[in-house]
């Protein structure tokens, strides 16, 4: 192999590796390797790691998991047994499910708020960055999201009742 080809064969491998060196530190890594190339390459393709920009689909999809897996945890202390209980609630679900019952009952129909402070630093990105290209995907996918939120509480009501048309929302910070 030629010198050129050891470090295409390097530069491609690296990335295999990447993953196993996460989380270990810089020093260990570039005295364990004695490269400075493979251990800049290796950084490098960490911090792009969250540079790829995401599809309509996929910024749905992580907005849907975290409108549904989005959790608060509190530790109650039980006085009468001496335990201590957690408590984990889901506020988007018990909003979503507060609000699907009232949307055709209610005047005006209830809003969703997202807690913009909330989402994950790239979901937060790749929606502000969605709003500047085009206000129309935008809100499509946050509807699409919000209306999958309401489907998970109770798909047949969901889709009996006419509620489907009716989704409103904001994001708050």
């Amino acid at each position: 192999m030629t010198e050129v080809e050891i470090k295409f064969y390097m530069s491609n491998n690296i990335s295999c590796i990447s993953n196993i060196l996460e989380g270990v530190p810089e020093s260990f890594i570039s005295k364990a390797l004695n490269s400075d190339l493979i251990l800049k390459h290796s950084l490098e393709s960490h911090k792009d790691k969250y540079k790829q920009v995401w599809s309509l689909s996929k910024i749905e999809e992580e907005l849907v998991l975290h409108l549904n897996s989005f959790a608060y945890s509190e530790k109650i202390d039980d006085t009468e047994n001496g335990n201590q209980i957690i408590r984990i609630t889901h506020p988007y679900q018990l909003k979503a499910q507060y609000f699907l019952y009232r949307i055709n009952i209610s005047y005006p129909i209830p809003v969703f708020e997202i807690h913009e402070s909330l989402l994950h630093p790239k979901l937060r990105q790749e929606l502000i960055d969605l709003n500047k290209i085009g206000l129309y995907d935008f809100n499509k996918v946050i509807t699409n999201a919000v209306k999958r939120l309401y489907e998970s509480i109770d798909y047949e009501y969901f889709h009996t009742s006419g509620v489907a048309g009716k989704i409103y929302w904001r994001i708050v910070n």
